[in-house]
């Protein structure tokens, strides 16, 4: 699919995903333009954002994941995660599911176990 087409679209599931909003400014939703400054190609940035969603729809359809509990930040294709899970398990887990998608480099994991221990892998 074509940039052009792909990037609102992808912006507008990750935003609907997470909750977060973009302001875009231009002639149109396709020739529009982010506000702010990001020094990612854009490219990378459609790239990084089709990552966090493809990861947040696989959290989306676990029933053991609390997805809603749990942020992604991505970063040419270095993925980030915070949040609390209810045990170990659960954070083992999720580093691993996130390691699946096709796409990312690496993953640092913030997230933290309720219990107050936080030994990510």
């Amino acid at each position: 699919m074509n940039y052009l087409l792909t990037f609102p679209l992808v912006f507008l599931i990750v935003n609907l995903l997470t909750g977060c909003t973009v302001a875009l400014v231009g002639a149109g939703a396709v020739g529009g333009y982010l506000v702010g400054e990001d020094g990612r190609p854009v490219a990378s940035i459609v790239d990084d954002a089709t990552i966090t969603t493809k990861i947040k729809a696989l959290f989306l359809g676990d029933r053991e994941i609390d997805s809603f509990k749990i942020a992604v930040d991505t970063s040419l294709g270095v993925v980030t995660l915070t949040g609390r899970v209810s045990n170990q398990k659960k954070l083992n887990h999720i580093i691993e599911l996130t390691r699946t998608v096709k796409g990312v480099k690496q993953v640092n994991s913030l997230l933290s176990v309720a219990n107050g221990k936080n030994t990510a892998q």
